[in-house]
């Protein structure tokens, strides 16, 4: 993944938890940790903050799908799920080319499963659900 591509996928995420109007630690470490896999340093993760860069949706369907499962960690470390995310996370998802029965059915399994936290093998099996 190219430093664009990663500043791109992590500026979906600072969105995602400023949509509240408040960043908690827990998010802010999360992405941190995100931005640390993608060759983002802390630096520069900051700078997306003041200048976040325009989303281009992911080519592949799997980092589309990797990407969802992103936002919907992100919503859930804090532990405090709130209307402006669930309706952002719904129109990031949009955005992406998934489909609104493929958000939907994530959003509902997630709260079968212990602090929200669908599995990643789960949540694959939900996408590939939809595709057959």
């Amino acid at each position: 993944m190219s430093q664009e591509e990663a500043k791109n996928l992590l500026s979906q995420l600072i969105e995602l938890l400023s949509v509240d109007g408040e960043a908690h630690q827990q998010e802010l470490e999360l992405l941190i940790g995100i931005g640390k896999l993608m060759g983002v340093n802390k630096e520069e993760l900051l700078e997306l903050f003041k200048n976040p860069t325009s989303f281009v949706a992911p080519k592949s369907e799997f980092d589309r799908i990797l990407q969802f499962h992103r936002l919907v960690l992100m919503i859930n470390v804090d532990e405090m799920i709130t209307s402006q995310e669930l309706d952002l996370i719904r129109k990031q998802g949009l955005a992406m080319g998934l489909r609104h029965e493929q958000i939907n059915s994530v959003l509902t399994e997630m709260r079968k499963h212990e602090n929200n936290m669908i599995p990643p093998e789960r949540m694959i099996e939900l996408f590939k659900t939809y595709n057959n």
